[in-house]
């Protein structure tokens, strides 16, 4: 397990089910991918951007044993699916409907899908509370970023939006914005012959967290199980100079490097408050009740899996 650790950080799996939880894989070699690989995961749910992940330094061995694909929401319900190799290029695409997408391959293979979960309406969302002036700029950024390739407008959007609603403020954007991303996730995650996940980020706290978050209510977890797991991450990933020297490069200030417990009991009460539950919220979105039994049933150890159960009892 150390072995593994040292090159996948914030890694941990979450009892009785089959969850686990980690920073991005791309340093796995050696000893430390042969001791995930025999962890048995099938699907691995990475939830970076198509820019972070092409740019992410690391051999990237573990993607020589997993199919690669970035998978993106389209306006008229339907979900693309592309092959891709290691530096992001398109092989092959697919389209499925959205109601329908599991996200399984044909071959049952293992299957590693970037899905960029932060999505265009969330920028939409967040740039609304901006000035005109502010607005204009980032449009302008934009821009220059779609010529260039750059990311001056996730920078800015940063700096000037979202570092002053701080790290809560940004959960709950991603809750409120990011429906149809999160949805598309959690329905591949619902896929049992693709059991067990990773689900990681870049650093296996924000986007990640949140996704956890949804998928361990659905499992029937408490709100302070979820608090505590979430809060694992700050000794992970505390005194790394990389996840600093990231955020910074980001722009944002010194609140995002932490994963306070406070900080999800927050987000799980806002949610509550909005949307009446987190059954509720993801009813919302389209993650309805048919597809929460299938994710339970994919994703709890086989004794507790049981569709008809009471998920209040399922143990902790």
């Amino acid at each position: 397990m150390e072995a593994l650790k040292q090159h996948l950080p914030n890694f941990r799996g979450i009892p009785n089910t089959k969850v686990y939880r980690a920073s991005r894989p791309d340093q796995l070699e050696g000893e430390s991918l042969e001791a995930f690989m025999n962890l048995g995961i099938k699907s691995i749910i990475d939830l970076r951007s198509m820019r972070e992940f092409p740019s992410a330094k690391g051999p990237k061995a573990v993607d020589d044993h997993f199919k690669l694909f970035s998978v993106n929401i389209e306006k008229a319900n339907s979900v693309v699916r592309s092959s891709i190799n290691k530096n992001g290029k398109v092989n092959s695409t697919e389209k499925f409907d959205l109601e329908s997408y599991a996200g399984y391959s044909e071959n049952d293979e293992r299957t590693h899908s970037v899905f960029d979960m932060v999505s265009r309406e969330y920028a939409a969302g967040v740039m609304s509370r901006a000035s005109f002036g502010v607005k204009g700029f980032l449009y302008s950024l934009y821009a220059i970023d779609h010529v260039f390739q750059s990311s001056m407008f996730i920078k800015a959007l940063v700096q000037y939006c979202i570092n002053s609603r701080g790290l809560l403020g940004q959960y709950q954007d991603i809750i409120d914005y990011c429906g149809d991303k999160i949805r598309v996730v959690l329905q591949t995650m619902s896929c049992a012959s693709q059991a067990p996940v990773l689900v990681n980020c870049t650093y296996g706290k924000d986007r990640t967290g949140i996704i956890m978050a949804l998928v361990l209510a659905v499992l029937g977890k408490s709100p302070d199980f979820i608090a505590d797991d979430y809060a694992k991450s700050a000794p992970e990933l505390a005194n790394r100079a990389e996840v600093q020297g990231y955020l910074q490069q980001m722009r944002f200030n010194d609140s995002f490097y932490k994963s306070d417990r406070e900080t999800m009991v927050k987000l799980l009460e806002y949610v509550d408050e909005k949307y009446g539950s987190v059954e509720k919220y993801l009813e919302h979105i389209g993650f309805v009740d048919s597809w929460q039994r299938q994710l339970r049933v994919a994703l709890l150890l086989d004794e507790l899996a049981d569709p008809q159960s009471e998920v209040s009892e399922i143990p902790q």
